[in-house]
């Protein structure tokens, strides 16, 4: 895969918006703050 997909599954991108997400990464895809509290 391409270099941005493996950061968006190791979590350091969000999935949905594709931007930086702040904290360490948790080895899994996730959402960043803004993107979470869409899915609310």
């Amino acid at each position: 895969m391409g270099e941005i997909a493996d950061m968006i599954i190791i979590g350091v991108l969000c999935q949905t918006c594709g931007c930086f997400i702040e904290e360490p990464p948790g080895g899994y895809p996730r959402n960043c703050t803004h993107c979470e509290d869409d899915t609310d």
